[in-house]
């Protein structure tokens, strides 16, 4: 792990800086801080890398692994929904996306080779170390242990995206569309895990699908866009869809029109098209190690 972040410009080191600063005065239980994806890598994107009159991309975020020696403490969400806020009002071009795990579940996930930590381990930049513990990562997965773990993930997830798809037609044929939007949104989360859990072998908390696009997006840069954001009216439509995981079971004035979830099913439908074709392609290349 690397300890500099001379490869980073001057107004991102500060702002880091400043970031750090928060989280070790709002939580007293920080073991380290790293600072993982494209920040880490040098591969970023500022939005003067990004057409003007681009259909799909964004800017990179701050991606940073909080590690607590508590497992309260990672489990306090309001905590750090707090800390990230604060965080986030330290830049209004570059949002931060905090994740936070005990020590005990990062030492286990290394041991166990998850892909997704032995590569912040490898690539990330320590920003803060209390110098109580070390990082080691486990000896390396087999192609046949990757295999397995993978095939896992995709069978369980994407017959679930599959299942909830199926569920929100029926809503549909009922035109219980509020129902079917519920429906329609867990297919596609269940989708985007499948595909982060073959590629990375881990899912953080959430259930906003425009976090899960972003996250792959780091994996799959080459993606195509799913859910475009580029107008005002695409946003608001994609709030709407966004919304439906709470607005559909509990907001009793939630509405969506039968045109609104026909155009989300055709994107949904293209998603799970794009999670199969690539999950299936990224288990075969473990095959090819063999």
């Amino acid at each position: 792990m690397k300890n500099s972040l001379e490869h980073l410009p001057e107004h991102k080191r500060k702002e880091l800086e400043r970031a750090v600063s928060v989280i070790r005065e709002m939580c007293d239980d920080v073991e380290m801080i790293i600072l993982f994806g494209s920040h880490a890598r040098g591969n970023y994107k500022d939005e003067d890398d990004l057409a003007p009159d681009r259909k799909s991309g964004a800017v990179s975020d701050y991606d940073i692994l909080v590690v607590s020696r508590l497992n309260a403490t990672s489990i306090h969400y309001s905590l750090w929904r707090s800390i990230s806020e604060h965080c986030n009002g330290l830049s209004t071009l570059m949002p931060f996306r905090i994740i936070v795990h005990d020590i005990k579940f990062i030492k286990r996930r290394l041991k166990e080779r998850h892909f997704f930590y032995s590569d912040i381990v490898k690539e990330g930049c320590l920003l803060y170390d209390s110098g109580k513990y070390k990082l080691n990562v486990g000896k390396e997965l087999t192609p046949e242990q990757q295999i397995e773990i993978a095939k896992e993930h995709f069978e369980y997830w994407f017959e679930s995206a599959t299942d909830f798809y199926t569920l929100y037609l029926s809503a549909v044929e009922k035109e219980i569309y509020t129902k079917a939007a519920f429906q329609l949104h867990q297919s596609a989360e269940a989708a985007y895990r499948a595909i982060e859990l073959v590629f990375t072998n881990y899912i953080p908390q959430g259930h906003f699908l425009g976090s899960c696009d972003r996250r792959i997006r780091e994996v799959i840069p080459d993606l195509e866009v799913i859910f475009p954001c580029e107008t005002e009216a695409e946003k608001e439509r994609f709030d709407l869809f966004e919304y439906a995981y709470i607005g559909a079971r509990y907001d009793k004035n939630f509405k969506i029109s039968k045109k609104d979830l026909e155009y989300f099913a055709g994107r949904v439908k293209l998603l799970l098209e794009i999670a199969e074709k690539r999950c299936k392609e990224k288990i075969e290349s473990f095959a090819t190690c063999l």
